[in-house]
């Protein structure tokens, strides 16, 4: 069950990334993606950003969209979530002062910090991804401290 869930989460990412084409899906087992999709542009909705502090220095950043704010999924065409994070006292005043995280494709993510960050605010912010990696606008920055 563990070796089942790990394989379908490896080929969900493969699948979804813009690089793989259809000789590189062949040859890794993979049946080829269909032409003729439409093309869905950049993401127009931006993610609402929810944290919660767990123990060991760890923050899980909750994501959903702000036009469907009680559903976990994401808006019709979006493929991850781009995460940022900037740790600091107060938060940039643009996104180039942020730090690439991660892009995620499914709600919750666990930032797991190092224990000398405890105490510290970490500020992160949330845009949405399509397929292409085009993005969309930008969150509003979410802060906490960092737990101990």
């Amino acid at each position: 069950e563990i070796a089942e869930r790990a394989t379908r989460s490896l080929v969900k990412k493969i699948e979804g990334h813009p690089e793989i084409d259809n000789a590189l899906r062949v040859s890794a087992g993979l049946p080829p993606r269909e032409n003729g999709k439409s093309s869905i542009g950049a993401p127009t909705s931006r993610p609402i950003g929810r944290l919660e502090a767990k123990p060991g220095s760890t923050l899980v950043v909750h994501f959903v969209d702000e036009q469907t704010p009680l559903k976990k999924a994401t808006p019709e065409g979006v493929h991850a979530c781009e995460i940022r994070i900037h740790v600091g006292e107060t938060p940039p005043t643009d996104a180039s002062g942020f730090t690439f995280l991660a892009h995620d494709t499914r709600t919750p993510y666990a930032d797991e910090h190092p224990s000398s960050d405890a105490g510290k605010t970490a500020h992160y912010l949330l845009r949405w991804l399509n397929a292409k990696l085009e993005p969309g606008p930008w969150s509003d920055v979410v802060s906490t401290k960092i737990p101990l």
